[in-house]
Order: C-alpha cells, then structure tokens, then sequence
C-alpha cells in the first residue's frame, strides 16, 4: 500500500506515483486526480448494476457480478493497464475511490505487480486539500495585476519561460481552462470543482519555490469557484501593475478571443460564441451599447475584414473603457495593496 502522501512528494517538481484510476467515468467526471490515467475496472452500466446488487443483496453478491460482468472485458482491460505502466515516467499505482475491492481485485488481474493507494482517491483529495491551506499559508504571493488586456497572462506565461527556480507560477485559468470574463470560455467544458481544487494543490505541492506567481482573478473563475484561503492571499498579496496603451490592448484582446481561436476553430463557431459572450452582459452593457457591439462584429465579417483589428476596435475598445477598466478599478480600491511594481511586460 502506498500512502498518499508519498504520491506528491513536497517540492519534489514531479509525482513519484503514476496513477491508473480505476474508477468509473461518471466518478472521475466529478473528482479526477491530476496526472491520473481514467482505466475503469467497471463501466458506468456495470458499476450500476453492481451498486443495486449490493444493496439488494450485499457484499458478497456484488463482487460475484463484477467479477461476471467483466469476465469477457477482464483481458483487455488489464493490457489496457499494463500499457498506461509501461507508458509511465514513474512507478505506477492503482486506485480506486476508498481503496478497497475495485483495486484490489485490478491488482489480483495484474499478478500484484502494482501496489495500490492507501484510502484510495478519497484519502488523495483528503491530503491534497489539508496541504492546499498550508502551502497557501507558508508561501509568498505575487498578484500580477492589471488592467484587460494589459497581458497578465503573457507576463505570467514570460516568467514561466523564464523558470526562475524560487518563483512558481500557477496558472490557475489553466487548470480553470477559462480565462475568467464572460469572454472566457476556452472552447471546452471546464473541470469539476474537486478536479480544479485538486490540480491547484498538487501544483503548489510539488513546487519547492517560496514565491508564487499568480494572476488577479476573481473569486469565480469561469463556473469554478477559487478555494477561499487561496483567493484571500490572491486578494492580499503585493501586485505586479502591467501599464499599456489601449491600441496594444485591443490588439491583445483581438489576438486572444478572435484570431488564435480561429485557429482551431470555424470562424463561424468563434463569432457565435463571442455573440453569445455578448448576449450574457447584455443587461450590465446597457441596450445600446450591446446592440453596437453585436453590429461591429457582424460588419467585421460581413464585410471581410475579420482577420483586421481594426475591424474589431469598434466593439473591443468600448467593451474595456467603458466596461471592464471601470470594474477593475472598482475591484482595485476594494481589494487596496502594495504595488511592488509598476510598468510594462518587459
């Protein structure tokens, strides 16, 4: 049994444990464990029936079906495993959510070749969320601060290329997978609450660093919520200010939401959303001024000029001096701290 403290060992830059998470899908959807490979022992289906067996009927009975159930899958599920082993950077571990009979029985399929975790996933998200507050309490926060698309996230990402070794950045609209406006949707669902909480805690866990790095956020970002000690340190903590002039921020702003989108996506699927984006601050926007932004975006590409930022300055300008600049200055005489800088992202 591998305790699940020994899987994220404090400052070591790297798990020590690969882990096959041999949970159901619909579990892991709802708390997954960061670097964690989903190679369920049972399906959903079959995780259903086994779970009305054993209300019914007990223990005794449900492993009996599961082991039924599987039989046919048993081969190819455990090559399944043995791949993701032989894949893994590290030593790998089993788990399941406590621990118990899905693990062991995996590791009976495997000829006990791969030890399993103490607890299970339950007791990783135990440890994982009872260092989050300490980690957050012992380190020293830097909020890199600014107005939009004023490049907090190019500054952030500049230092991350930088690797200074006493400073971690963690990017937490990365593990959010949202950029944390209305504007903010990455294109893809965002993780479950315990899965962002997870992946946030293992990330200061593993860093051995003193500083950390991190962007102003709100307290929501996207649908997740940040974890309250964390975001109390966020709001705290000594802020980088990036300075810029508008032109540059409505080049980054178009660069971010409307070209780099257009890369992996149709551009009708990208001005859909950004219409959608729009329709969501329709009430804080006012009438007029969603209506004339809505307008500009459709000029841009019906006129086709979409790929032209000037053809985006109509809605993109407004949409940060009107808008967004006068929340986020409401924000910063809320939240008053020290500036420990002041300029722009060179």
């Amino acid at each position: 049994m591998i305790p699940p403290e020994a899987v994220w060992p404090a400052g070591a830059g790297s798990a020590a444990f690969a882990l096959v998470d041999v949970r159901a899908p619909v579990e892991v959807h709802k708390h997954a464990l960061p670097g964690a490979e989903n190679l369920p022992i049972l399906t959903d289906d079959e995780r259903r029936e086994v779970g009305a067996c054993y209300h019914r009927d007990g223990h005794e009975a449900a492993v009996a079906l599961g082991v039924r159930l599987t039989a046919s899958a048993r081969e190819q599920r455990v090559a399944a495993w043995r791949r993701a082993m032989a894949a893994a950077d590290a030593p790998t571990a089993l788990t399941c959510w406590r621990g118990g009979d899905r693990s062991a029985i995996a590791q009976q399929w495997l000829d006990g070749d791969v030890p399993r975790i103490a607890g299970g996933a339950k007791a990783l998200r135990r440890f994982l969320m009872r260092r989050l507050d300490e980690l957050v309490a012992r380190r020293r926060f830097v909020t890199v601060a600014g107005l939009t698309g004023s490049g907090k996230t190019e500054a952030r990402h500049a230092v991350a290329a930088a690797a200074p070794a006493d400073v971690h950045v963690l990017d937490l609209e990365a593990f959010a997978r949202h950029r944390g406006s209305a504007f903010g949707g990455h294109g893809e669902a965002q993780p479950a609450q315990a899965t962002f909480e997870n992946r946030v805690a293992a990330s200061l866990q593993l860093s051995g660093a003193s500083v950390v790095l991190v962007e102003d956020e709100a307290r929501h970002v996207g649908r997740v919520l940040l974890p309250k000690e964390l975001w109390q340190r966020v709001k705290r903590a000594p802020i980088a200010l990036l300075d810029g002039p508008d032109d540059e921020r409505v080049a980054r702003i178009a660069a971010e939401y409307v070209f780099e989108p257009c890369e992996s996506a149709p551009r009708a699927e990208v001005k859909d959303r950004l219409l959608r984006s729009i329709h969501k601050l329709h009430k804080r926007l006012g009438g007029a001024m969603a209506r004339a932004c809505v307008d500009a975006i459709e000029r841009a590409d019906s006129e086709g000029r979409w790929d032209d930022v000037e053809a985006h300055d109509p809605w993109i300008r407004p949409l940060l001096v009107d808008y967004y600049d006068k929340h986020y200055r409401q924000e910063l005489q809320r939240y008053p701290r020290e500036v420990a800088f002041r300029g722009d992202i060179p």
